[in-house]
């Protein structure tokens, strides 16, 4: 393929290297085990947490939205499914490293988090009580150690403790704070979880980017109704993975339809690979398969 510039969709993720990181080859959170350091204040001085409401079930997250979104975009979005929360995200620097940020209520977003982490209370108070929650791939990339100090630097800067490492299972974040700090740092850009049930989940994205329109990055974190299984052709892959027109060139080369490239292929990263380029479909199944190869130490 000759090079594009549409061919690249940096996703501003809202969860996912920081709790997000693990998904498994069906698509579906993965479980992770979430580490806590012991009770202490934050650096920032933030008043004691309010106890959290108990959690009354898991809401397994099918479409995630981010970008720039203005808050009638926001309530379209959240509008479409029968279970949503809408959240602040964000890029910040510890040290000269980016990291991506979601910003959040732990009482109403842990209920989206893979399982083992949304059932750890004592990390979503961390969270209430304005503590840093990151994935354990960014703190081991860059020695984030539990209990201590961390050095956030954006067009606000803050200085937070390192109150838990976990997997959520949702793509796109290193890090989660809690909305008041994701103010406080100066997080701008929104994302909105959203849950199909019993509805097609891809049915589900193609309504949302529809709604959000050029504002924002829509993807797909479950396989859609339409495609049960892991290879398909012809008709069936077109419906799956969308139909696209192309110019052909005399040396073998092609150039796909720009406005297919823009719907479909992304850039987001992956365990042990970074960044890479692919059909959004994609990643859940990349994110499982590397995952499990780093679990079992082969990394």
């Amino acid at each position: 393929m000759r090079p594009t510039t549409a061919l690249s969709r940096v996703v501003v993720g809202v969860l996912a290297g920081a709790l997000l990181v693990g998904c498994n080859a069906q698509g579906r959170s993965g479980s992770g085990a979430a580490s806590l350091s012991e009770p202490a204040p934050t650096t920032l001085g933030a008043v004691a947490a309010p106890r959290l409401p108990a959690l009354h079930g898991r809401v397994r997250p099918d479409v995630l939205v981010t970008g720039r979104l203005t808050g009638r975009e926001v309530k379209a979005v959240s509008s479409l499914a029968p279970s949503a929360v809408a959240f602040r995200v964000g890029t910040l620097r510890i040290g000269t490293a980016a990291v991506h940020v979601a910003s959040v209520d732990p009482a109403t977003f842990r209920r989206f988090a893979a399982a083992g982490t949304a059932e750890a209370t004592a990390l979503w108070q961390a969270v209430a009580a304005d503590q840093l929650v990151a994935s354990h791939d960014v703190a081991a990339r860059l020695h984030l150690a539990l209990g201590r100090d961390v050095a956030l630097r954006g067009t606000r800067s803050a200085t937070v403790r390192l109150g838990g490492l976990a997997t959520t299972g949702i793509p796109g974040t290193d890090l989660v704070v809690s909305t008041a700090l994701g103010s406080r740092l100066g997080l701008t850009g929104m994302g909105v979880l959203l849950t199909a049930g019993k509805a097609d989940p891809g049915t589900l994205a193609a309504k949302a980017r529809k709604a959000v329109g050029d504002d924002g990055a829509v993807d797909l974190l479950a396989l859609p109704a339409s495609s049960p299984v892991a290879f398909l052709t012809g008709s069936r892959a077109a419906k799956a993975f969308g139909a696209f027109s192309y110019r052909y060139y005399p040396d073998g080369t092609i150039v796909p339809d720009a406005r297919w490239v823009r719907q479909n292929i992304a850039t987001e990263r992956v365990p042990l690979l970074g960044a890479i380029t692919c059909h959004r479909l994609m990643f859940p199944q990349l994110r499982g398969a590397l995952s499990e190869v780093a679990a079992a130490g082969l990394g």
